[in-house]
């Protein structure tokens, strides 16, 4: 392992053409930001409450997070869904796209209220 390189987190760090890789450019409304990630309140969504997770970094697939960063993605997704749940009051509804399935090359995860 002392002679770990990260796969992509650090190859690709922005793409000028990704939304999430401009989101503060877009007037993006942040609820929390952490070292590695980014969780933001999605307005261009018909579903209002319809919230994003995804890293500060371009990647494609969450698979391609770096175990050094795992453990932020892991708390990073609990806190956002202890923040919708005590927004809503319900459990939210979580999903992850599959890559083929994604209008965006970056990584995110999705949030509806429950």
């Amino acid at each position: 392992m002392d002679n770990y390189k990260p796969k992509i987190w650090w190859e690709k760090l922005h793409d000028n053409s990704c939304a999430f890789c401009k989101y503060e450019k877009l007037g993006a409304k942040i609820i929390f930001e952490t070292i590695h990630f980014v969780f933001i309140d999605n307005r261009i969504s018909p579903t209002v409450g319809h919230s994003l997770l995804f890293p500060r970094h371009h990647i494609p697939t969450e698979a391609d997070i770096d175990p050094w960063a795992g453990n932020e993605y892991i708390k990073a997704s609990m806190r956002a869904y202890e923040y919708m749940e005590e927004k809503t009051g319900k459990k939210p509804f979580i999903f992850i796209n599959p890559p083929q399935q994604q209008t965006a090359t970056h990584f995110h995860k999705h949030f509806y209220p429950g």
